[in-house]
């Protein structure tokens, strides 16, 4: 049974509130509306910080993968240099021309930074165009033109001072790599007619943010780097030229 006075309540419309509630009810609405736009702007944010992280985290697994490769190449080249008798000296040669990638900045002979490859006169259809000519292809920039005319150079000179002089990078300044000879038994084969190659680079680590995921120790002039490997094996060939020679 209902309450005796319920059939009396009367609903009052939104029309008949008093003009103080209806300018306080409009007064709480756009507060409203700017406080979800702005926790909706306090999320993207977060969302985009955190996806800036995690891509910034795979450029740089990237790149230390490649540094990686680099110096497993690098290996078999001073492999291949000293299974066929050359000195130490050529074996660091090799090691450090097909380290090239790995090695920083040109500090001999100075470049200046090349000029941008598109025009920004151009539209960019222009410059697509002009990306895509194959008769007439793009120009190689002054660096690549440099290490091709002075790498051969660079491999003949007989010295470590007459080296420096024809071709220097900013890591092999630094004494940033280190090569191990292992021969004999020390082989993964276990045969005594191998030589096995292990480079070691302290890696700079210069991409921004790399300390929120890996922070390795600072040097001297400020920059964190890691630590690398790269190895390679091959069969010893030098005693058989020996041999032939009668040496």
């Amino acid at each position: 049974m209902s309450a005796p006075f319920s059939h009396n309540r009367r609903r009052v419309a939104p029309q008949r509130l008093p003009d103080r509630c209806r300018r306080l009810v409009a007064a709480r609405r756009p507060a409203a509306a700017g406080g979800r736009a702005g926790q909706a702007m306090l999320e993207s944010f977060l969302v985009i910080l955190v996806v800036c992280l995690l891509l910034f985290g795979l450029i740089q697994v990237a790149v230390v993968y490649n540094a990686r490769e680099v110096l497993h190449h690098a290996a078999a080249r001073a492999a291949r240099a000293r299974t066929v008798g050359f000195n130490a000296w050529m074996v660091d040669k090799s090691l450090r021309v097909a380290a090239i990638p790995n090695s920083g900045p040109l500090l001999e002979p100075e470049v200046e930074p090349p000029l941008p490859l598109l025009d920004p006169l151009r539209s960019p259809g222009a410059n697509w165009d002009r990306a895509l000519n194959t008769r007439r292809p793009l120009p190689r920039s002054q660096r690549t033109m440099i290490e091709r005319a002075r790498i051969p150079e660079y491999l003949a000179s007989d010295n470590h001072l007459r080296g420096e002089y024809v071709l220097d990078y900013q890591e092999w300044r630094n004494h940033g790599f280190s090569v191990t000879e292992h021969g004999g038994s020390s082989g993964t084969s276990g045969r005594a007619d191998t030589i096995r190659m292990t480079v070691r680079q302290l890696f700079p680590m210069e991409l921004p943010m790399h300390r929120l995921f890996y922070a390795p120790p600072v040097d001297g002039d400020g920059i964190s780097r890691i630590s690398l490997s790269g190895e390679s094996e091959i069969v010893e060939h030098f005693p058989l030229y020996l041999q032939e020679r009668n040496w």
